[in-house]
């Protein structure tokens, strides 16, 4: 069982992503939040919060399907 009181190294999974444009209005998205979990099997996952200073939409990319999705 691993020890849980082990510090917690930054892994690629858990990399925000490379910038990104919105595509509404093709702005570069401002990072909001992270948010790093581990599952019940373990692995560690982690979701990245974007907001577009434009027009305010809202996006999000998750390392566990590795896409983006807009928050409605």
């Amino acid at each position: 069982m691993p020890d849980i009181r082990a510090p917690r190294t930054p892994s690629s999974d858990t990399a925000p992503p490379p910038g990104r444009r919105c595509p509404r209005c093709r702005v570069t998205l401002q990072h909001e939040r992270s948010y790093t979990t581990r599952g019940l099997s373990g692995v560690v996952s982690s979701e990245h919060r974007y907001v577009c200073p434009a027009c305010d939409a809202q996006f999000r990319w998750s390392s566990r399907d590795q896409r983006w999705r807009e928050v409605h």
